[in-house]
């Protein structure tokens, strides 16, 4: 190989990594972006302007929309303004992008026994719990589980599913006394 052909390859290796390297900068630059909106937008939700939130995590998806945790946090916002579907919607997205996100699932969870859907919530409760059974039962207050079940009851009192899901939560604290 002559001397101008060495050259050449060598500029190109040069280029290549100078260009991978611009791009993991940038992404690097985007994530500090990403985590920064996002502290600011879970700021928001804690202080309960769930509307400002909604924003801020709009605008962090916009930068980043692989980003699983503005997605959970999005759908933790519209639950907290009780707008159930738009929150499964986002908690689905935040799964998608991170496959074993257990505080999205267990989000999504809630969302579906608030929104009625008992046998949903359920089902993702239990998929939850096979991935961190610990993480799940330490979030989980079954004393208050079993009293929201009790007055959905009242509300619904010819449900079966909630009479299921209620015999399953005495089952369970019987099984773990």
């Amino acid at each position: 190989m002559n001397f101008y052909k060495k050259l050449l390859l060598v500029v190109k290796i040069a280029l290549i990594i100078l260009f991978l390297n611009n791009i993991v900068y940038a992404n690097d630059k985007s994530m500090i972006e990403c985590k920064i909106y996002n502290l600011e937008g879970y700021h928001m939700l804690e202080s309960a302007d769930y509307n400002e939130a909604i924003k801020i995590f709009e605008e962090v998806i916009e930068i980043n929309p692989r980003y699983a945790v503005a997605y959970n946090n999005l759908g933790a916002s519209y639950y907290r303004l009780k707008k159930y579907d738009k929150a499964i919607e986002a908690f689905k997205k935040a799964i998608s992008l991170k496959e074993n996100y257990i505080k999205a699932y267990i989000n999504l969870a809630t969302s579906y026994f608030w929104k009625g859907k008992y046998i949903s919530a359920y089902r993702y409760y239990l998929k939850a719990k096979r991935i961190d059974k610990g993480y799940v039962e330490s979030r989980l207050d079954l004393g208050d589980a079993k009293a929201q079940v009790e007055k959905k009851m009242r509300d619904n009192p010819n449900d079966e599913r909630l009479k299921k899901i209620y015999n399953r939560i005495l089952e369970y604290e019987k099984n773990n006394k």
